[in-house]
């Protein structure tokens, strides 16, 4: 029989519908009845145990306080939703703000590096799973790119995967601006770009999607994405693994020079007008 494909998101927030399940079940409750308690059908409660969507923030409050579960759902739906307004969200936005030094490795287009309409498309994308406001998430990524617009920005180094430059994020229009967009930011003295080509995607499992850190107090801590949101990590062997790793990759990707040639190559074959 044939494996059913998941969505990521919906698998990666099954997690909150399978805690959930499991604190109704251990009131001895149907959907039905924990429905009537917060003022919801059974087949939206239905809804959130398969993992099809998170409940909204104000419901979450409510199916947490119903199951007594003393914030053990709140917490779970703060580091699985997208919301800016999410404790993660906003550690993340105060992290960068004190960074001096990225390293960045990645199979899309780096979020400090994304024009707004390339974000609304992949933004857009989760919508369905996460819920929340569009244009907010939309304005929260923009926030975010602020630090490489700064008088003193940090250095920004980036290896991305060559699929990163040719898969399609909404249409033709979305694209063209968001390749001239990457060769504007290479061309700047503190943003160094560097592509991993197919015949050496091989290499980026060991590391997978990366950022390295390095604080304005010299520490370096590494932040690590599986789908969302990720985890830091501070533990100094493991830091300094992954910085290994990453010079590994810079050693072994496409040079500055040789990867803005082929983002323009790729540029010019697919979206000059």
């Amino acid at each position: 029989m044939p494996t059913r494909r998941v969505e990521p998101s919906r698998a990666f927030i099954a997690s909150y519908g399978e805690a959930l399940q499991q604190l109704r079940e251990g009131k001895g409750w149907t959907q039905a009845q924990l429905g009537r308690k917060v003022w919801l059908s059974h087949a939206r409660i239905s809804q959130f145990e398969a993992g099809d969507s998170l409940p909204p923030q104000d419901v979450a409050v409510l199916l947490d306080k119903a199951l007594e579960a003393n914030g053990v759902l709140l917490d779970l739906w703060d580091r699985l939703n997208d919301d800016p307004n999410a404790k993660w969200a906003q550690k993340i936005l105060a992290t960068e703000a004190r960074t001096v030094h990225f390293r960045h490795v990645t199979n899309v287009v780096p979020a400090l590096l994304q024009t707004d309409e390339y974000a609304r498309e992949i933004l857009a994308r989760g919508i369905p799973y996460y819920g929340g406001d569009l244009d907010e998430k939309v304005a929260y990524q923009a926030q975010r790119r602020k630090v490489l617009h700064a008088s003193n920005p940090p250095q920004f180094w980036a290896i991305l995967e060559e699929s990163a430059l040719h898969w399609r994020i909404g249409g033709a229009d979305v694209m063209r601006e968001q390749l001239a967009h990457l060769l504007d930011m290479a061309a700047k003295s503190y943003v160094h770009l560097q592509v991993i080509p197919f015949s050496d995607v091989a290499l980026i499992p060991e590391t997978g999607m990366t950022t390295l850190l390095t604080l304005r107090n010299g520490r370096t801590i590494a932040y690590r994405v599986d789908i969302k949101p990720g985890v830091y990590i501070t533990k100094p062997g493991t830091v300094a693994h992954l910085a290994t790793q990453y010079d590994h990759l810079r050693r072994s990707a496409l040079t500055a020079d040789d990867s803005a040639a082929l983002i323009r190559q790729v540029y010019e074959e697919n979206y000059r007008v």
